[in-house]
């Protein structure tokens, strides 16, 4: 890491909460609608629950395949999307701009 002075703190895009729950990529759509497509997985192989909180400003969520196309529609209250994931399950979410 390299120290750079006068920097302010920055907030992160996207956290997760939730035992084994990892980020593994934040990349906009490849539209180039610039919504925000974000990669979840399981990395204990347990089941287990939490939450992504996106901290942008974003409309509805929906989940997406690898190659991002539309899935199904998910709930999300205010930039906060509950998950529950299986074992080394892969979930990957879209969020759409306003």
């Amino acid at each position: 890491a390299r120290p750079v002075s006068g920097a302010r703190a920055v907030e992160p895009l996207v956290t997760v909460s939730g035992e084994g729950l990892v980020v593994s990529s934040v990349k906009l759509a490849a539209d180039r609608s610039g919504d925000l497509v974000v990669r979840v997985y399981e990395s204990t192989g347990a089941r287990t629950q939490g939450e992504l909180r996106v901290g942008e400003s974003f409309g509805r969520v929906e989940e997406i395949s690898l190659v991002e196309d539309p899935i199904a529609e998910v709930s999300a209250d205010g930039g906060v999307v509950a998950l529950s994931l299986g074992a080394f399950e892969v979930r990957t979410l879209r969020f759409h701009r306003n």
